[in-house]
């Protein structure tokens, strides 16, 4: 499956404001992890046929900050699923579009973020030594309803803490 990923990715920054779902900061004893954006996404892909097919998604900006000034790596097990009232959002698109599809993460410091995307100002809590965790995950047709829930599994120096966060659907 080919993707359109630079009109996805400008459909998305063009769609994007600051209005998000408001989901609490959450702190482990390695990492602090703070939803910066949520947000709910359309698009098209181009299918291997060359047809072209409608999906939707969420955005997810997480701002990770850490506890212990000392540590030194960071670490991150990659974002790649939500669920929908317990159900895989992966699942739910294999099944409604017969593939998998690859999600989008992209690691980046506060400032070059703030730089990008200025908007987010008031969002980011860190802006010179933070780290943003931004992913895309997309493909079938979101419900208008129901509860979501993902996991954020981040940490240092190769130990990893599950962030758990959950909002309504109905609310993006």
């Amino acid at each position: 499956m080919k993707k359109h990923l630079s009109v996805l990715c400008a459909m998305l920054f063009m769609a994007l404001c600051v209005h998000a779902v408001d989901i609490k900061p959450q702190k482990g004893t390695l990492s602090k992890v703070s939803p910066v954006l949520v947000e709910k996404f359309e698009g098209t892909m181009t299918l291997q046929d060359g047809s072209e097919k409608d999906i939707e998604g969420i955005a997810f900006y997480f701002e990770i900050s850490k506890i212990n000034k000392k540590s030194k790596y960071f670490t991150l097990s990659e974002l790649r699923d939500f669920f929908i009232d317990g159900k895989s959002y992966a699942q739910m698109t294999k099944e409604s579009l017969g593939t998998d599809i690859e999600p989008d993460t992209e690691i980046t410091d506060s400032s070059r973020l703030l730089a990008e995307e200025p908007e987010l100002k008031k969002r980011i809590k860190d802006k010179k030594n933070g780290i943003v965790m931004k992913t895309l995950i997309y493909g079938a047709a979101l419900p208008e309803s129901g509860t979501v829930r993902v996991a954020v599994h981040v940490g240092w120096d190769s130990e990893l803490e599950e962030f758990d966060f959950e909002f309504d659907i109905g609310d993006l």
